[in-house]
């Protein structure tokens, strides 16, 4: 979403608990988690907001549950998506999630070489569909570090190419 011509991200998260791990129960939670993230950011930012320009980054199981969570969200309309070390288990419908999502940019980011194969199949399947997908690996293992940010960054003008908003901030950057 972004506030004038600066884009923010919402960004809920399961809170971890000393009985389990941070960790969504299903899609439907991480709709409702959005959804609530984005009422809140309305009520603080109104009309400056932005919901149909957003950009949507799941980990591990933020992207696992992320297709199905897209296509079902009224609250937002993720136009960019990017997926770092997860995908869903059913390709197929996945992929018509994401396209009746309307999203237009998707990357499918792996870090260890074992989901390099799966991102980069899923990643073809979109050939010939109004989402545009690639996928990049950097063998960095499973979690966020310094070398995963920056190629994270050096993705993103891709990812939100054309956008009228994101593009002039991350030219600010």
């Amino acid at each position: 979403a972004s506030v004038g011509p600066y884009p923010f991200v919402v960004c809920p998260h399961p809170v971890a608990r000393r009985d389990t791990l941070a960790s969504w129960q299903s899609a439907a939670q991480v709709r409702l988690e959005v959804a609530r993230s984005v009422a809140s950011a309305k009520e603080r930012f109104g009309p400056w907001l932005d919901v149909d320009d957003a950009l949507y980054i799941g980990h591990s199981q933020g992207g696992m549950l992320a297709p199905e969570a897209l296509g079902h969200s009224e609250a937002i309309r993720f136009r960019y998506a990017i997926f770092f070390e997860g995908l869903p288990s059913n390709g197929p419908m996945a992929k018509r999630q994401m396209l009746s999502a309307k999203v237009e940019r998707a990357l499918f980011f792996s870090g260890q070489s074992g989901w390099a194969p799966a991102h980069l199949q899923f990643a073809n399947s979109f050939r010939g569909t109004d989402l545009t997908a690639r996928h990049v690996h950097e063998t960095r293992g499973h979690f966020f570090c310094a070398a995963i940010y920056a190629r994270l960054r050096s993705e993103l003008p891709w990812v939100v190419s054309g956008s009228s908003r994101w593009e002039p901030a991350l030219l600010a950057l």
